[in-house]
């Protein structure tokens, strides 16, 4: 008895050592961090978590994430749990004495020593950083719609006096006059984006209504056959069969397709070729655009989403069209991704979360 005490005491003083060391961890790191274990319960949290969160370490560990009263929290960690999550961020707001905040939650899986599935939570609070952005985003949404109505005026009343002028073609007259409404029609077309894109991103209502999935990708070739074949380009589509139907609101998702397969017919170059894919993977749609034209350069694929960014400089465009697109996919509670590699082309990657009732 005497020799096991003495081999099994260094594995044992290992073993505490080890959650010595995972707790000085967890305490030195600035944000707040929450471990999940399989079965959904609270196995370890930090100061910061604590603070974040209202509650102490001894009432937290062992009770299920769901205590907390977050239902978006618990449903994506669970689904995490499943495997079938997409592992990005999502805000949740907390209340607790009298105080609201807005905690930036990234999930990532992990697996124990035991070889059993959990969920890392890291938790920042951007509660700053959020009312900040939501001002921007009213400010650029009132400043444009102020502005969109005088310069569509000036550009309709352009029109008409160029209709009256009738300056001869090829004259210097009629080189000013042509540049001047394009001009005017690129404004309109800018704030025209930069509405959409702070309406998505203040919240304005959509309506949402059961999509067929082939459909949808037929509608979006469709109305790009003309284009595609008028730069030589060929279709390809992959739709699996049996696809579950997804609550969309159509009209902002066919809007992200007209950006994403416009944006791919302009790069792509005779003799090219435009792939689309939607398959299912556990508790997703994953729906692709793939081209075969130039790619994107991999410092700016790190900010292609960003507003403003252009990524390809050849092309005109304020660089919204992208950012459009991930808050509508964001709306849609799934996640955009890109992939680009010189004389491979660009593929953009969006994963869509099927219903609970067709899982």
């Amino acid at each position: 008895m005497s020799a096991a005490a003495r081999q099994a005491q260094p594995s044992k003083v290992r073993a505490v050592d080890g959650q010595a060391r995972i707790g000085a961890i967890l305490g030195s790191v600035q944000d707040g961090l929450v471990l999940i274990d399989s079965a959904g319960n609270i196995e370890r949290l930090n100061a910061v978590a604590e603070s974040q969160l209202g509650m102490g370490a001894t009432t937290a560990i062992g009770q299920p994430l769901a205590s907390l009263g977050i239902p978006a929290l618990d449903a994506s960690v669970q689904a995490m749990l499943r495997s079938d999550a997409v592992a990005r961020p999502i805000d949740i707001a907390i209340e607790h004495d009298g105080d609201s905040s807005v905690l930036s939650c990234t999930m990532r899986p992990f697996t124990d020593a035991d070889d059993k599935l959990g969920v890392a939570l890291a938790l920042r609070d951007v509660t700053g950083q959020r009312a900040f952005d939501k001002m921007c985003s009213e400010f650029v949404l009132r400043a444009s719609h102020e502005l969109r109505t005088p310069i569509a005026s000036v550009r309709m009343g352009l029109g008409l006096l160029g209709e009256k002028l009738d300056f001869p073609a090829g004259s210097r007259d009629r080189e000013l006059y042509d540049t001047v409404q394009e001009e005017l029609t690129r404004m309109v077309e800018l704030l025209s984006d930069l509405l959409d894109l702070s309406r998505l991103r203040l919240g304005e209502h959509l309506e949402f209504a059961d999509v067929d999935i082939g459909e949808l990708v037929a509608d979006a070739q469709q109305r790009f056959a003309a284009a595609a074949d008028k730069a030589g380009v060929r279709w390809r589509s992959d739709v699996q069969n049996g696809l579950p139907a997804l609550s969309l609101c159509r009209q902002v998702i066919d809007r992200m397709f007209n950006n994403l397969i416009g944006n791919a017919v302009s790069r792509t170059p005779a003799g090219g070729s435009i792939t689309i894919s939607a398959k299912r993977k556990q508790g997703n749609v994953v729906l692709t655009i793939t081209d075969t034209g130039d790619a994107i350069a991999m410092a700016h694929q790190n900010v292609a989403f960003e507003p403003f960014s252009q990524p390809n400089a050849k092309r005109h465009g304020a660089g919204l069209g992208l950012a459009i697109c991930q808050e509508i996919v964001r709306r849609h509670g799934g996640e955009i991704e890109i992939y680009s590699r010189p004389r491979r082309g660009t593929r953009f990657t969006i994963t869509l979360p099927v219903p609970a009732s067709a899982r």
